[in-house]
């Protein structure tokens, strides 16, 4: 199938009749400290609705994977997304900080596996908890570059906002993992 961009609310049942896997990261910005936290009320939180419509329609055959935020978890979108999952999924959910993963991010995340069932699988989802950690420094992920239009300029770093930047360098000895 060729892929189509589209918005999520349009989807119809049987576009995703054999559909085996859904990997999913619905808008964060509804459960962040930063956001407006309106959780379900906010217009970007109308995908995960939709998809918790879908998933008790037309659940994928094997996993479901998401990802959202720390906030996401206890909000209202989440408990609509459990109850959507409950019927026809065992669900385990985890709070991680990505580096504890060996990847270069400091920010916790929200991970959630769901598998069917019904699925013939169950031994690859449990492999799914399993992921080795890895000590890595940040500047193993990096590539030389003298870009000086990649730096982030004091009009950036005076915002207000700027307070929950990561900002490191490739000399930087905290490690990611």
């Amino acid at each position: 199938k060729v892929p189509r961009q589209r918005r999520i609310e349009t989807l119809k049942p049987e576009e995703l009749e054999d559909v085996d896997v859904w990997l999913m990261s619905p808008p964060c910005q509804p459960h962040t400290r930063q956001g407006s936290t309106l959780d379900d009320l906010d217009p970007r939180s109308w995908s995960l609705a939709r998809l918790c419509e879908l998933v008790e329609l037309c659940p994928p055959k094997s996993f479901i994977c998401l990802e959202n935020v720390i906030g996401f978890r206890g909000s209202k979108s989440w408990e609509k997304w459990r109850r959507a999952t409950k019927e026809n999924f065992e669900c385990a959910w985890w709070e991680t900080n990505p580096a504890e993963a060996g990847y270069p991010c400091q920010r916790p995340r929200y991970f959630e596996c769901c598998w069917s069932r019904r699925s013939s699988h169950p031994a690859e989802a449990a492999s799914l908890f399993s992921m080795p950690a890895q000590k890595k420094e940040l500047g193993d992920f990096l590539i030389e570059n003298n870009d000086e239009s990649l730096i982030l300029g004091k009009e950036v770093l005076d915002k207000s906002s700027a307070w929950c930047l990561d900002v490191v360098t490739t000399d930087s000895s905290r490690p990611v993992a």
